[in-house]
């Protein structure tokens, strides 16, 4: 009792010190180089080997919780985690030894799992052989979180932060007894403890990922549909993410040209040279291809909606999204990009000529992808980029303007027009000749290139 009493004692000192970072320096209160686990580490090994588990594993409970405030009060990247994490690998394996029935463990680790919210049982198994546990054995554990979400309160709270923590903390809960549900052959029953849950948890995405797991195709459609319905105006993101459930669906049915609609969809929602290349994937697929590409293309031009149109070959989407109203169009980069991807570097440029001034982000990319085709506007992209950088007045900038100058240097070099660099770097140097920083990055990237040429 008295070895008990004096490591419960340590734990609580060492847990009280809290590590402070600044600016400058670390700053330790109650520790000089912060909180050492050692000792206690070292008297949690002493009592496994002689078999006290039960003391351990009580003591164990203690650090935990004191270890979880000492840890989320801190900023030491995490070396106050690690050591915890290291004396409750020796906690998890007195519970493996002689820590109750396997149930019993599997609910304590769970449990505490729940709890953690700061990684601390990272990287510990289990104090179970899951293979090892029997129907009735997962029944249990499923009857006692069944028994948690019941006591649990369903109400919605005014305080959104406390409501979405509740609704959190509940899918949890849930999550565990539909894990033992399953693992007890209870498909049937998760899948009416996820139903009856959704008022409380909204976890659509949850129980459609059950359904297709278990391969019912025609349910998992079903809520799908019914969740998006329900998110698509108050949360997009969740929305989108039963919408590409649906997709999922569709592929597993093999009906393509409903996967490629809505590959389509996903792509007027929010258009760019990805989400093209997805809708190309998946009309390459259906066969569609060739008639889609030019409505895809028409919609980067105009933002004009093309689904409704004569000529439109895919079949209704089985879900829609709002167009979005902040997008402005033509949209320039994924042009340009589209462009580059197919091979079509004129269109890229004339995309390019056409832009109005600052609305480009994707030049530099479209000066690398042309230089051998349309050297001039690579030079062009260039000298833009490097007079901007100058114009900051920054010698970091004038440093990153180096990069593009070496580029410069190489391609006119290669096409036999060294004169028109050395030129265009002198009316820099008579342009920008009180910028001292300037001058000295010049001539360190002068020095550099002569130092190649010479061997």
């Amino acid at each position: 009792g008295k070895t008990i009493a004096r490591i419960r004692q340590e734990i609580r000192m060492v847990t009280r010190a809290r590590i402070y970072h600044d600016e400058w320096d670390y700053r330790y209160e109650d520790h000089d180089d912060g909180p050492d686990y050692s000792k206690i580490e070292r008297q949690f090994r002493n009592l496994l080997d002689a078999g006290h588990t039960e003391a351990l594993i009580d003591l164990g409970g203690e650090l935990f919780t004191l270890g979880s405030g000492q840890v989320g009060d801190s900023d030491d990247d995490r070396e106050i985690a690690f050591q915890i994490t290291d004396c409750l690998k020796l906690v998890f394996e007195a519970m493996r030894r002689g820590g109750g029935s396997a149930p019993g463990r599997l609910i304590r680790y769970w449990d505490m799992i729940l709890e953690d919210g700061y990684g601390l049982l990272d990287g510990i198994p289990p104090p179970v052989d899951e293979a090892g546990m029997s129907r009735t054995d997962w029944l249990r554990i499923a009857k006692e979180y069944k028994g948690r979400l019941d006591q649990l309160s369903g109400r919605e709270d005014k305080d959104r932060v406390a409501d979405y923590r509740r609704a959190h903390h509940r899918n949890r809960v849930l999550d565990r007894a539909v894990e033992a549900l399953v693992k007890a052959g209870e498909h049937g029953s998760a899948t009416e403890l996820m139903v009856s849950e959704l008022p409380h948890c909204g976890n659509h995405v949850g129980l459609v990922d059950h359904l297709l797991g278990g391969g019912d195709l025609e349910l998992a459609r079903h809520w799908a549909l019914e969740g998006f319905r329900q998110t698509v105006g108050t949360d997009k993101y969740i929305a989108l993410r039963l919408a590409k459930k649906l997709q999922e669906v569709a592929t597993r049915q093999k009906d393509r040209p409903q996967a490629a609609a809505l590959e389509a969809e996903f792509f007027f929602m929010d258009p760019d040279a990805d989400s093209y290349r997805q809708v190309r994937k998946a009309c390459r697929k259906s066969g569609h291809w060739e008639p889609v590409r030019p409505f895809l293309l028409h919609y980067l031009e105009t933002g004009h909606s093309v689904r409704s149109e004569a000529g439109w070959p895919l079949p209704e989407p089985l879900v829609g999204f709002p167009e979005p109203g902040y997008r402005r169009f033509p949209d320039w980069d994924s042009l340009i990009s589209v462009a580059l991807d197919e091979q079509r570097p004129d269109d890229a440029v004339r995309n390019y000529r056409q832009a109005p001034p600052g609305e480009v982000s994707v030049s530099r990319t479209l000066a690398v992808a042309v230089k051998e085709t349309h050297p001039d506007v690579t030079l062009e992209i260039w000298k833009n980029r490097i007079e901007s950088l100058i114009d900051t007045v920054k010698p970091k900038a004038y440093r990153e303007a180096m990069h593009p100058l070496a580029d410069m240097q190489s391609l006119l070099e290669e096409a036999g027009r060294e004169e028109e660099f050395r030129a265009y770097v002198k009316v820099l140097r008579g342009r920008h000749k009180a910028k001292r920083r300037l001058m000295e990055e010049l001539d360190f990237l002068e020095r550099k290139h002569r130092k190649i040429l010479e061997g």
